[in-house]
């Protein structure tokens, strides 16, 4: 009885193909390039495709600029909107005529000059002392 070989013997190893089927598989493909066309709508479809995602890319750049141009226009105004709600409370109600008529007292009174008193007032205003308003 002779010997018979596997059926694994039987199947080619993909690892060492022989030449000669290199060279048949290589002609296969060879001549596939004769019928395996793409449609004449393909070039069209992914240019379409391409501006597309091109468009979306763009947008969402767009928005995520407008997003952080808002998050940095907050982050300035917030300490800005702070001083102003601390330091133009006190000066709520107060005219001009007055803080001006309470800085010549002032100068009047310690003696110095009135662009001096008018430091002062406002000084005292924005620590918070309390400056009586002028009669």
């Amino acid at each position: 009885m002779g010997h018979s070989p596997s059926p694994s013997e039987n199947q080619p190893n993909d690892d060492a193909l022989n030449a000669q089927d290199q060279l048949a598989l290589e002609a296969l493909i060879r001549s596939a390039s004769h019928y395996v066309v793409p449609s004449d709508k393909l070039r069209g479809q992914v240019l379409h495709t391409v501006r597309e995602q091109y468009s979306d890319r763009r947008s969402e750049r767009a928005y995520l600029e407008w997003v952080w141009a808002l998050v940095i226009v907050a982050c300035l105004l917030v300490p800005v909107l702070q001083s102003v709600s601390v330091y133009g409370k006190p000066l709520q109600g107060r005219t001009a005529k007055q803080i001006e008529e309470q800085a010549i007292q002032l100068a009047h009174d310690q003696n110095i000059e009135v662009e001096w008193g008018l430091v002062e007032v406002f000084s005292r205003i924005r620590q918070g002392s309390v400056v009586p308003n002028s009669p």
